[in-house]
């Protein structure tokens, strides 16, 4: 794929996407709903738990405060979920375009 297919007009599609993607937290939070549950509703202490499962050696509480106020308000900002504060209830809606996207920016450095 030419690199021009990925751009100008997807820039800031493709740089949202890869910015969203750029921590293993949040990435974390999608392969738990993508990949792990069935729901699409879960609390942060199903998420912290699964988290802590996979990258051992964090602190609970951190981990928690770091997904409070830093990863879920980014993930929400950009569409793949919502976050509702009082009740640390997460709705997951994943990212329809987030796998072509992905494909494109494969692509660049492929051809």
């Amino acid at each position: 794929m030419p690199p021009a297919d990925c751009y100008p007009e997807k820039a800031a599609a493709v740089n949202e996407t890869l910015d969203v993607l750029s921590h293993h937290f949040r990435r974390e939070v999608i392969n738990y709903f993508e990949n792990t549950v069935d729901e699409v509703t879960s609390t942060i202490s199903e998420i912290v738990a699964h988290i802590d499962a996979r990258v051992p050696d964090r602190d609970r509480a951190t981990l928690s405060t770091a997904l409070v106020h830093k990863h879920l308000p980014m993930l929400e900002a950009a569409g793949w979920l919502e976050f509702d504060q009082r009740s640390k209830e997460i709705r997951y809606h994943g990212n329809e375009s987030a796998p072509q996207l992905l494909r494109e920016v494969l692509g660049v450095f492929t051809e």
